[in-house]
């Protein structure tokens, strides 16, 4: 499952020392085109307690939300 990193702790955050502790917690960074404030992240449900103890309380998490879109396709009736 996909999940957002926000950043709430005072001052800049650390992102290399962020990678480095994601990656060394078999967590895998999807988008960190945000960083160091958000990164987008994937991870099993079961390894929260472990990213909780990484981030030090620093970061916030939630998870990612999918969204349905309707199609815009006209439909022909017979």
């Amino acid at each position: 499952m996909n999940y957002i990193l926000r950043y709430k702790g005072e001052g800049e955050p650390n992102a290399s020392k962020l990678k480095r502790d994601l990656s060394s917690n078999n967590i895998r960074i999807i988008d960190n085109s945000a960083l160091p404030q958000m990164a987008r992240i994937e991870l099993d449900e079961q390894d929260l307690d472990k990213l909780q103890a990484v981030t030090k309380g620093d970061w916030d998490v939630f998870p990612e939300k999918k969204y349905s879109v309707p199609t815009t396709r006209r439909k022909i009736k017979k």
